[in-house]
């Protein structure tokens, strides 16, 4: 999923529920301390949302965290919580829904030590500020997030990082903060192969150039590699966006 393969993704982690369903449930052992059907549900609403089946994904990321409450694993649910609850509705652009699962989540990471999770709840909680208005408020808890995910020597979860600042900096009108962040975003697709904000972050590159003023040419360019990538990956809701922008 995150290296933007979303058909294939998506005819695994299909096969993996199947296989999941049809085995006696004590063979399977946590995959690094997770329920396994858990974060197949969970990829495959990341998988399908960009595919074009919004309301499908929105269903797979509901029952993942439904399955989760039932399971009562600390680590399971905190999972559910920032990758299907908090994570999925800030790219939905449904912060009222975004910050339910935010709070939830600060409160059960806290409770359970899961420093990981705290870290992507407060990435997350700092879009839904900005985008209710309290913009530097908002900004300030993302950029405090994204420097500490970073110091915790990962990459991956990066792009969607660098992507919900930099639209936190396009909401703050804040131009060429955010142009920066996006190119320093796809940058590291490039050094990473992780693609899969990679045609949103073309159409965003666009929309910020259109705003601050450059040429036509140029902006029209980025709409054009966005729509490119997004028919490479089949991912026709962002190939929709692109062309409407």
């Amino acid at each position: 999923v995150l290296r933007g393969e979303f058909r294939t993704a998506r005819e695994h982690l299909e096969e993996a529920l199947r296989l999941y369903d049809t085995q006696p449930a004590a063979s399977f052992d946590l995959l690094m301390g997770l329920d396994e059907k858990v974060t197949c549900l969970t990829w495959l609403a990341w998988a399908i949302w960009p595919l074009g089946y919004a309301d499908q994904g929105a269903k797979y990321s509901e029952a993942a965290i439904a399955r989760a409450r039932q399971l009562g694993q600390p680590a399971t649910l905190a999972f559910a919580l920032a990758i299907d609850g908090a994570l999925f509705h800030s790219f939905r652009r449904e912060p009222e829904a975004a910050q339910a699962h935010q709070q939830e989540l600060l409160g059960l990471a806290a409770a359970s030590g899961l420093v990981v999770f705290q870290v992507l709840a407060r990435i997350t909680e700092g879009l839904s500020l900005t985008e209710q208005g309290q913009v530097e408020q908002g900004i300030a808890q993302i950029r405090q997030g994204t420097a500490a995910w970073q110091a915790m020597g990962t990459a991956t979860g990066r792009v969607m990082h660098l992507e919900v600042l930099a639209r936190a900096y396009r909401a703050a009108g804040q131009i060429e903060q955010a142009l920066g962040t996006v190119d320093e975003a796809l940058t590291l697709i490039e050094q990473v192969g992780l693609r899969f904000g990679e045609a949103k972050l073309w159409r965003l590159r666009g929309e910020l150039l259109w705003l601050e003023g450059a040429d036509q040419a140029e902006a029209e360019a980025c709409f054009q590699r966005a729509i490119t990538v997004a028919q490479q990956q089949g991912a026709r809701l962002w190939e929709l966006r692109a062309t409407v922008s």
